[in-house]
């Protein structure tokens, strides 16, 4: 049971990766370029990447408070982990928001603005990967040391 968790969390960011990597051809498609044809089965595409994304980490965030809770008998569970559990609510936010973003960017205008806006989507999955860092040596510390007290 142990290690479900790692093997989930590790295709999660294997995901991420991908749909970093998707969102990225996405944008160096040029109009006149024979590849913009298929643009519209791109970004479908990495829409749906990013509601997995989404299920995953809702699940994960449910299935951690049920798990700490009943199986390992903590009384509060996000304040037993190390701070395990906060950052996994914290990259389910940032992931909220990220996708909030995706949505709104075709109603920005303005190219400087849309740039910019694009690009603070872009930048806010390395946020999620540095919650990521902090919650696999958090997750690492309650496997190994158990609940703290």
């Amino acid at each position: 049971m142990s290690f479900v968790h790692p093997i989930v969390m590790a295709g999660f960011y294997y995901l991420l990766f991908l749909q970093r990597n998707l969102g990225k051809q996405i944008i160096e498609l040029k109009e006149r370029s024979p590849e913009y044809e298929n643009r519209s089965q791109l970004v479908q595409k990495h829409k749906s990447y990013a509601f997995i994304l989404l299920g995953v980490i809702f699940a994960g965030m449910i299935g951690g408070i049920l798990v700490t809770s009943y199986l390992l008998q903590s009384p509060m569970p996000l304040f037993y982990t190390y701070g395990h559990g906060f950052f996994g609510i914290l990259s389910l936010a940032i992931i909220i928001a990220i996708v909030v973003l995706g949505f709104n960017i075709k109603n920005v205008i303005r190219p400087k603005i849309k740039n910019r806006f694009l690009q603070f989507h872009i930048n806010m999955v390395y946020l999620v990967a540095i919650f990521g860092v902090f919650s696999l040596l958090t997750g690492v510390l309650t496997l190994t040391w158990g609940l703290s007290q």
